[in-house]
């Protein structure tokens, strides 16, 4: 209200998908429900709001995806950024992709080519950046363009090219974020 914010966008950093909730055992813990059953849902509150999670182990998705719902609500955009290792990688493609082998292959083709896979609409992210951690990459140091003094134009053209050529995944992800965000 003070400020006038056209666009609101939530975006996270992770290296990890998260965790399932769990209950602990304590003074306000009951394990049943008033019908004698074991309890199935955990109610947590979020923002004055109660959200309803499924309980269980492998529910990190879901779970995940109704507390951003609680928290950003439906006017704010949701960006994930994923810095993960190959093995990381492999378990998204199955949790994500199932048992779509061609899916599998375009996001395997699309990580070799640009370094990132773009996910849409995932665990109550609006899109999701998975990128494999290359140390070198991941460092956000950039490669000085070297150039010889005599260098002919139609040379200078080929090394900037060649350098360039090596941020292509910094361009899709830069695309593809401003894209969200804008």
């Amino acid at each position: 209200k003070n400020n006038p914010v056209h666009k609101l966008n939530l975006i996270t950093l992770t290296d990890g998908h998260s965790d399932s909730v769990s209950m602990v055992y304590g003074a306000d813990y009951d394990p049943y429900n008033s019908a004698g059953q074991r309890q199935r849902q955990l109610v947590v509150p979020v923002n004055g709001k109660n959200v309803t999670l499924d309980y269980g182990w492998g529910r990190y998705r879901e779970q995940t995806a109704a507390l951003l719902k609680a928290i950003a609500g439906n006017d704010i955009t949701t960006a994930n950024f994923f810095i993960c290792d190959r093995r990381d990688f492999r378990s998204e493609q199955y949790a994500i992709l199932a048992w779509d082998h061609a899916a599998q292959k375009k996001a395997k083709s699309d990580m070799s080519k640009n370094g990132v896979w773009i996910v849409e609409n995932d665990s109550g992210y609006d899109r999701r950046f998975i990128m494999l951690d290359k140390s070198a990459s991941m460092s956000g140091e950039t490669d000085e363009l070297e150039i010889d003094s005599s260098a002919t134009p139609a040379q200078i053209a080929r090394a900037f090219k060649k350098h360039s050529g090596s941020k292509k995944g910094n361009r899709v992800v830069t695309q593809k974020f401003a894209e969200l965000v804008a």
